[in-house]
């Protein structure tokens, strides 16, 4: 969260945005380095001229808050002082500038603005949806409604790659393919199809026609790719809508599912066949679902959910535990078996939970709570508090990797609201 000084020759990638009044225009001479710059302005194109004031505002972080402040930096009353040296800037992504000139008649003023986009500060991302990669220590962060997907490495805290597939996007997945380790990123679209993307470059290498409209996710495991489509090509209705791929081929392996458009889980811990389960998005109350799958990507059974609605569900807050033996799901912190789909408990009926994590035996879970700026830690099946961890933002997305928790948090207080910050914060356990 701190800036490193640069030799002068370094070249910036500065993002401009301007505004003129007229003639007068505000922009960049020159960038020394990534805090200091100098700023120049036209000449005051009327007459009468009494005095240039310079102004300039950003949002800082201060206090566990993301703040505004504005200060006035000068005041020039030679209709020929048309530059200045900013070395003091504050450590903010943004910086915006104001120069007012002002005529003797005060009606008489022009205005004109420059924001200095200054980089190696904090990154800016609206996350729905997160992966990672705990090997490579890197997490892809998305927003689901643009489609635009950063990687980012939290062991060494940098942004590595971004991509924008310029469309909504369903869940997505990471996966293994011809011997590489989550060397691929799996993206549904709201549009029929699955892009496949080069986890390291995010370039896009394939992609493969679902059919239907929405594909709502997609997960991935020994080079068989689960997708949930809208695709009512097998029958009348939605059923069979669950379709598998061959990574390698592209070609439909088999087809199952009782509701399109939903959100899928992989359960681990099976070594013989896959194990899945989903929710539709589009139906409520909602329901649970149960598949078993071969090796070779051919449905094995289905197990329908017995309650229908008796108890909560969410398709956008589900977790499986890491022996697959249950999932969690919901605000409540809902826990089913997987045999069975059978309801065992909730952690709180009014817990308002948004994600979960687990320690490797699953006596722990760790849940964010919208809203709340930290991370509880409650013992299963007693649903015991155990300990609480502050975050510095509001967490959306969290993970365990070994001995520390891994929470992705944004801020909500920004300029930008649909540009905020976001923070990868670590926590020892």
């Amino acid at each position: 969260m701190f800036s490193c000084k640069k030799e002068q020759q370094t070249v910036y990638n500065i993002i401009p945005v301007s505004h003129t009044s007229g003639t007068f225009t505000l922009q960049i001479d020159k960038t020394i380095n990534d805090s200091t710059l100098v700023l120049k302005w036209s000449r005051f194109p009327g007459k009468g001229f009494k005095q240039y004031t310079l102004n300039r505002a950003a949002e800082v972080f201060k206090n566990g808050e993301f703040t505004s402040i504005g200060e006035q930096l000068k005041t020039f009353t030679n209709p020929d002082s048309l530059t200045y040296l900013d070395k003091s800037m504050p450590f903010a992504s943004d910086i915006q500038y104001t120069i007012t000139a002002v005529a003797d008649s005060i009606k008489d003023y022009t205005v004109a603005y420059y924001t200095y986009r200054r980089p190696n500060t904090y990154p800016r991302l609206r996350v729905s949806d997160a992966l990672i990669d705990r090997q490579q220590k890197v997490t892809y962060l998305i927003n689901r409604d643009s489609g635009l997907v950063v990687s980012y490495n939290y062991a060494t805290a940098k942004v590595l790659k971004t991509t924008n597939l310029k469309r909504q996007v369903g869940y997505s997945a990471l996966g293994s393919f011809a011997g590489g380790v989550n060397n691929e990123l799996y993206m549904p679209t709201t549009d029929g199809w699955l892009y496949i993307l080069d986890a390291t470059t995010l370039t896009v290498k394939d992609k493969i026609y679902v059919e239907g409209d929405a594909v709502g996710s997609v997960v991935a495991s020994n080079e068989k790719l689960f997708v949930s489509s809208s695709d009512q090509s097998f029958g009348s209705f939605y059923n069979n809508s669950l379709k598998i791929y061959d990574r390698k081929t592209k070609m439909v392996t088999g087809r199952t599912g009782e509701w399109n458009n939903t959100r899928l889980v992989l359960l681990p811990g099976n070594n013989v066949n896959f194990e899945l389960v989903d929710i539709p998005f589009n139906l409520t109350p909602y329901d649970l679902n149960y598949y078993t799958i071969s090796p070779l990507g051919v449905p094995l059974s289905m197990v329908d959910d017995p309650y229908h609605g008796d108890y909560p569900l969410d398709p956008n807050i589900i977790q499986a535990f890491p022996d697959g033996s249950r999932i969690i799901s919901s605000s409540s912190g809902s826990v089913y078996t997987t045999k069975g789909l059978l309801f065992e408990k909730s952690l709180s009926p009014y817990g308002n939970f948004r994600d979960f994590a687990f320690n490797s035996s699953s006596s722990v879970i760790y849940c964010i709570t919208a809203n709340e700026k930290k991370i509880t830690a409650i013992s299963y099946p007693s649903a015991t508090v155990q300990r609480t961890f502050t975050t510095q933002l509001l967490p959306v997305k969290i993970f365990t990797d070994g001995n520390q928790l891994i929470c992705i948090t944004m801020s909500n207080n920004s300029y930008y609201n649909n540009n905020p910050v976001f923070f990868v914060e670590k926590f020892n356990l």
